[in-house]
C-alpha cells in the first residue's frame, strides 16, 4: 500500500483546512494559527465519535494511544460488540 501526502501550508493563498474522512473517525487540519506569544501552530483534531453516521458501528481512541515528545500516535478502533449469551430464552406467559 502506497502513502497519499497532501501539503498543507500557511505559506501562499491556498486552502488552510483539511478534512481526512477515515474509517469511524473524521481527521480536521487546521494551519496558519498562532499561540498567545505569536508562535505558528497547527491544529489536529480527531473525532471517533461512531454515531456521526447513523447506523455505523461506534468507533473509540484505543486505549495505549499516546503523546509522547515526538509525536502523537492515535488508533481508532471499532467498539467490539458483546457476544451473544446463545440458547433460546423461554417466553413465560
Amino acid at each position: 500500500m502506497s502513502d497519499k501526502t497532501i501539503a498543507l501550508s500557511a505559506r501562499g493563498r491556498g486552502p488552510k483546512r483539511l478534512k481526512i474522512e477515515a474509517d469511524g473517525c473524521l481527521i480536521h487540519v487546521e494551519v496558519d494559527h498562532h499561540d498567545d506569544q505569536g508562535n505558528p501552530l497547527t491544529h489536529v483534531s480527531v473525532s471517533a465519535n461512531g454515531d456521526r453516521y447513523a447506523g455505523e458501528p461506534e468507533w473509540w481512541v484505543a486505549p495505549g494511544s499516546k503523546v509522547t515528545a515526538t509525536g502523537v500516535g492515535l488508533r481508532v478502533v471499532m467498539k467490539p460488540r458483546r457476544k451473544s449469551r446463545g440458547g433460546k430464552r423461554s417466553s413465560r406467559r
